[in-house]
């Protein structure tokens, strides 16, 4: 589910809450909040990060990183080459190739949008360059790739955080796909998720809270990084967390990270995108 449904599913399930805990793009936590479906519990360790990481109900609990996944040999039949920045998409060749989640909805929209808006020369204020660029976008995007759309050819750009990405690979070597991913060199963002407690789910609230603590231990951290994702700790708070070499077999080399940024999340308002790609972009208005 995006980060959207989790929140209606969980304000639609409170007389019969189906789950304790969720995993969230954080621009949606100001959403979580409002809704009311967040437990007022903060874990112990919460203080490790800082305190824009962490709140009630909930904590960041690592990094992605929007970026580009190819099916090269889906690209190549096609005569097509492997697009290497955000503005590249743009190209009409690339008609209904591009797999993006829906902005506003989606964590990995959300933020791919965030950082298009970046590459082609906008501000976290001044969202016209984004829309703009969008437009150009909009005749090449498809539904976001599935991984068998993705193995197919038939969606063989895919959209999404790089540790989401990460996820095929085993896979797709297995089946012998040659793929790439690709950190767009126009420049991409850093981009928080947060894992978050239900507070109707009472009957299971203890195991809840442990596990809110527990994402933030050395031992959680670690595997994260080990599933493509770099642990928040390493990247934030004073007490950051090494990530050992065999935990880092899924990442980029740290350069092709050189053009990412890290930005205010409390600035970008999952809503407000969900409007201005709605209407100023798909709209035209």
């Amino acid at each position: 589910m995006s980060s959207a449904q989790e929140l209606q599913r969980w304000d639609a399930e409170k007389n019969n809450p189906q789950s304790i805990l969720a995993d969230i793009g954080i621009p949606f936590i100001p959403q979580a909040t409002t809704v009311g479906v967040l437990a007022d519990y903060q874990p112990p360790n919460a203080g490790l990060l800082p305190d824009d990481l962490h709140g009630p109900g909930w904590v960041a609990t690592y990094v992605g990183v929007p970026t580009i996944l190819v099916n090269i040999d889906a690209l190549e039949s096609r005569g097509l080459p492997v697009p290497e920045s955000w503005a590249n998409l743009t190209d009409p060749a690339y008609r209904q190739l591009v797999g993006l989640g829906r902005i506003g909805v989606s964590g990995s929209g959300t933020w791919s949008f965030v950082a298009m808006n970046l590459a082609a020369g906008g501000t976290l204020d001044n969202w016209q360059p984004g829309i703009e660029y969008g437009r150009q976008l909009l005749p090449n995007l498809t539904a976001a790739a599935s991984f068998d759309t993705f193995e197919k050819g038939e969606v063989p750009i895919s959209i999404r955080y790089d540790f989401n990405q990460a996820t095929w690979f085993a896979e797709l070597d297995q089946r012998g796909v040659n793929y790439r991913m690709v950190v767009p060199n126009d420049g991409s963002v850093f981009s928080p998720a947060a894992l978050m407690l239900n507070r109707y789910d009472v009957a299971h609230a203890d195991f809840g809270r442990m596990f809110l603590e527990w994402v933030l231990t050395d031992e959680a951290q670690v595997i994260f990084a080990r599933y493509g994702a770099r642990p928040i700790r390493s990247v934030a708070g004073d007490d950051r967390l090494t990530v050992p070499d065999e935990a880092r077999l899924t990442w980029l080399p740290d350069d092709a990270y050189a053009n990412v940024r890290t930005i205010d999340w409390r600035q970008i308002d999952s809503e407000e995108l969900l409007d201005i790609w709605e209407n100023r972009v798909v709209g035209g208005g």
